[in-house]
């Protein structure tokens, strides 16, 4: 990889937080689809450091830090639950886009977010940066060729407004 591991040859926001070290430390997770989040922290992908967690965590994906890997452990067995659910075709030239978001997906990044990482950023008490990327709208939007795909795309709400809600109860 170019620049050691960095391909934007800038600090990211996520990198530029993660290396602060006490007394400023700063807890640091990305969650949700791979490619964008890694843009906020291209050197996040050694297992060190930020949490990424991503559909393919604990799958031959991005190691987990000996630390991150216990949390994560019975979230990652209980995932089980969210591969039988198929994920909707993605679309290309020949095949027809989606308009149905993987709502088991995105549950499954709903559920590391509430149930493993924001508890174990208050059991350490000290600030933290979590990005948060739902794959859906982009998911369903990739590929769409006319105007009638787009409108006939139903509205949805991603997981966004639970994890407002749940930071908002524990503070």
């Amino acid at each position: 990889m170019h620049y050691g591991g960095n391909y934007l040859d800038e600090p990211s926001i996520i990198a530029a937080a993660a290396a602060k070290t006490d007394p400023d430390r700063i807890s640091t997770a990305l969650i949700g689809k791979v490619g964008p989040v890694a843009i906020f922290d291209p050197t996040a992908f050694t297992g060190n450091g930020t949490l990424v967690l991503d559909d393919s965590t604990g799958n031959g994906g991005i190691p987990l830090s000996a630390e991150w890997q216990a949390l994560v452990q019975q979230e990652l067995i209980e995932k089980e639950k969210y591969k039988h659910a198929a994920a909707p075709p993605r679309g290309s030239n020949g095949v027809a886009p989606t308009f149905m978001a993987n709502l088991a997906q995105q549950q499954y990044f709903l559920d590391m977010t509430l149930n493993v990482v924001l508890p174990e950023f208050k059991r350490r008490g000290q600030p933290f940066v979590l990005v948060y990327w739902t794959r859906d709208p982009d998911g369903t939007q990739h590929n769409q060729v006319t105007v009638e795909s787009m409108v006939r795309l139903p509205s949805r709400r991603s997981g966004l407004p639970t994890v407002r809600s749940v930071l908002s109860s524990r503070s």
